[in-house]
């Protein structure tokens, strides 16, 4: 059965076969010209939908990644920086959700979501609002056509500012914060906010909780290896009190 005939029931036999010449007969390229949010989520009865797929002439792949770049630029209502939104959905720790995206990039989650949305199939979002790619050649073609002349360490530095206030309200920002002040490469800052004996209340898991904070610790120590202010008799920092309470608790 033509892979036309999955979203379009109806398609003629003469449709099928222009949408197998026009896709190079490639599954891949049949997949996102068929995963289209507006395709599989409107009534797939209607003809002009099929006129509007089958109607694509010989089309690649690279130009239907750059049709779900351009579908996330042109959204209403959203005054979109490329860049800058791509960026963060390339540069964030995975696994992290569409809330966690909005806090980022300083979004309303609506929004946050209508901008993944138009990246489908590319982008796929979970039954909890997790995001992930599930084509390694979408995320390729985002990160050579977006991160080649993004400051990497501004960028994280920028995501880190957001995450602070977030720290024991947001899984996300109480688990990866550390790693983002890491690879901004903001050391003393980091060093500071792992000592302030930030409290994890939103890490319920005792085991869970105790692991994350031994990762920052051991961050926290690499940071001070690099650390400006280790060269003027610094040392590596030690154990908080809320580590060794925690530990107790098991």
């Amino acid at each position: 059965m033509s892979t036309l005939k999955i979203i379009f029931p109806q398609a003629t036999k003469e449709q099928c076969q222009d949408f197998h010449e026009n896709s190079f007969g490639i599954p891949r390229v049949q997949f996102y010209m068929l995963g289209e949010d507006k395709y599989l989520n409107q009534d797939a009865s209607k003809d002009i939908k099929i006129q509007e797929v089958i109607g694509k002439q010989r089309i690649t792949l690279e130009e239907l990644f750059n049709d779900r770049v351009e579908a996330a630029v042109n959204l209403k209502g959203i005054s979109v920086d490329t860049s800058f939104y791509m960026s963060a959905l390339l540069l964030l720790f995975r696994p992290f959700t569409i809330e966690d995206y909005a806090k980022v990039v300083g979004l309303e989650p609506h929004n946050a979501r209508r901008i993944c949305k138009s990246l489908r199939p590319g982008l796929v979002i979970s039954n909890k609002n997790y995001l992930r790619f599930r084509d390694e050649d979408f995320e390729k073609f985002l990160k050579a056509e977006f991160l080649g002349n993004v400051d990497k360490s501004k960028f994280h530095e920028y995501i880190s500012q957001n995450l602070i206030d977030l720290i024991g309200k947001n899984n996300y920002a109480s688990k990866y914060y550390a790693k983002h002040l890491y690879l901004a490469g903001q050391y003393d800052k980091l060093i500071s906010q792992i000592f302030k004996q930030n409290e994890l209340n939103d890490i319920e898991d005792d085991v869970t909780r105790l692991n994350i904070e031994k990762n920052h610790i051991s961050i926290a120590i690499k940071a001070a290896q690099l650390c400006p202010s280790a060269g003027r008799g610094g040392r590596a920092p030690r154990s908080r009190e809320p580590h060794r309470k925690a530990a107790r608790r098991l």
